[in-house]
């Protein structure tokens, strides 16, 4: 009976040791991974003002560059999830791709609420809004250090 006590005691102590071992395993891609992701913020920002203006939720004007519209719209919303989870991927994050993903899905539920209350939000600005969340969050989360490490559940 000791003998099975002092077994357990053993397996016990040596988990916390392994689990030590594997915290501080980072991606050695990770610097480049969040300089990445933050240049995807800030072009994504940047469209989202020249674009679209500062709130195309209220019809708000201010867009420097309203001829670009049909170009970036859903297809550039597009291209930017793809490269986002492309970043995802080839940092090895599946909690970033899955951010982005539930980011982008809360964004447009947000969208849809807008629309059934009445006020109207063109879909290219929707999408490239969402675009731009899904780097806010991907960049966010590289950035404050909640993505990127392998003892993250």
């Amino acid at each position: 009976m000791a003998a099975r006590r002092a077994v357990g005691r053993q397996r016990l102590s040596a988990a916390p040791a392994r689990w030590a071992r594997r915290a501080h395993t980072v991606s050695p891609r990770l610097p480049a991974g969040r300089r990445a992701a933050t240049a995807l913020l800030v072009v994504a920002v940047a469209v989202q003002v020249l674009v679209w203006g500062r709130s195309p939720v209220s019809g708000g004007g201010g867009a420097l560059l309203p001829a670009l519209r049909p170009v970036a719209g859903v297809p550039y919303a597009v291209v930017v999830v793809v490269l986002e989870l492309l970043l995802c991927a080839w940092l090895g994050l599946r909690q970033g791709a899955v951010l982005v993903l539930v980011t982008a899905a809360a964004v447009d539920v947000g969208f849809w609420a807008f629309r059934l209350g009445g006020l109207h939000v063109p879909s290219g600005a929707a999408a490239s809004i969402t675009a731009a969340f899904g780097a806010l969050a991907l960049a966010a989360g590289l950035l404050s250090g909640r993505l990127g490490s392998t003892n993250r559940r």
